[in-house]
């Protein structure tokens, strides 16, 4: 099974979505499932499902520092942590709809690793941002299972990588025009 990840990423940078990956991982895990009856064109965005677009648009914008990020009592609020609850409900839904929850390979090490960090949260004289980083960790872990459930098949998991790699072609773009605006002395957006 580690393999798996490799596989994905060389179907991402070959651009081979259909041919020789499929015939060597075999069948995928949910292709007798509901799950792959809902799988048309995952690499287009206007015939993704409501949970998958609003995963993807907030992994695609998770790497964004100011652009569209709110500063909210200390913390900052991205737009990652706005769409999940909305990808949250999505993928409970699809697993009472296919009876089926897929969990994450070393969810136990990752339980046991998230309770340890968890109890010593009060451990601090600065108790609202230890809370505020146990909430992101929780958060962490939700997106961890909510991908997992959401993109359960190699076409679905090509799709995620693609558009997170896209997402950092989108923000080296950006930061090397800031960087040629500032060498040429004009104003560069989105620096603080």
């Amino acid at each position: 099974m580690p393999v798996l990840p490799l596989l994905i990423l060389r179907n991402v940078i070959l651009h081979d979505m259909e041919s020789e990956i499929r015939n060597i991982t075999g069948p995928s895990v949910g292709t007798a499932s509901r799950s792959a009856k809902r799988s048309a064109d995952v690499l287009a965005i206007g015939k993704l499902d409501v949970g998958r677009l609003a995963f993807l648009i907030g992994m695609a914008t998770s790497s964004f520092d100011v652009f569209l990020v709110v500063n909210a009592g200390g913390f900052t609020l991205r737009p990652c942590q706005v769409l999940l609850p909305i990808a949250l409900a999505y993928a409970i839904g699809q697993s009472v709809s296919d009876a089926k929850v897929r969990l994450p390979l070393g969810i136990v090490p990752l339980v046991v690793w998230m309770l340890f960090i968890l109890a010593f949260v009060p451990n601090t004289p600065l108790l609202l941002r230890n809370v505020g980083y146990a909430g992101w960790l929780l958060l962490d872990f939700l997106l961890i299972v909510v991908c997992v459930q959401l993109f359960d098949d190699i076409k679905r998991s090509t799709a995620l990588l693609r558009w997170y790699l896209y997402s950092f072609q989108l923000v080296a773009i950006i930061g090397l025009g800031q960087f040629t605006l500032g060498v040429l002395h004009l104003p560069a957006p989105y620096v603080r």
